[in-house]
């Protein structure tokens, strides 16, 4: 009896937590949308400077990171940080570790 009662307080410790988790994650992707659009959106929203160098060496569908579906979030929060070509890197005083964790979870929240 007390085994279906533990059974049945860790099944709704883990709804709650898994609920929880959820809205963070939304929360997060939120952020990074947000975070995008002041910080990217610039540079790499449609029909920008750096969509339209990355559409000279790639499919056109993918020069868009918003429309990306094969990004790493480790892969973005890196080059967020150093840079890449012409890409500056953004210091930790711009953007935090969590807010390119934010833009990362944005940029790959349709990752196949």
């Amino acid at each position: 009896m007390n085994a279906i009662r533990y059974g049945a307080a860790l099944a709704a410790l883990l709804l709650a937590w898994g609920t929880a988790h959820a809205a963070d994650q939304s929360g997060n992707v939120n952020r990074g949308k947000d975070l995008f659009n002041q910080f990217c959106v610039r540079c790499h929203g449609e029909g920008q400077w750096a969509s339209s160098v990355l559409a000279k060496r790639m499919p056109t569908e993918v020069s868009e990171l918003e429309k990306r579906t094969d990004l790493a979030p480790n892969y973005v929060e890196h080059i967020a940080r150093v840079g890449l070509n012409n890409m500056p890197g953004y210091r930790p005083t711009e953007l935090t570790d969590n807010d390119l964790k934010a833009i990362a979870e944005y940029l790959t929240r349709n990752n196949k």
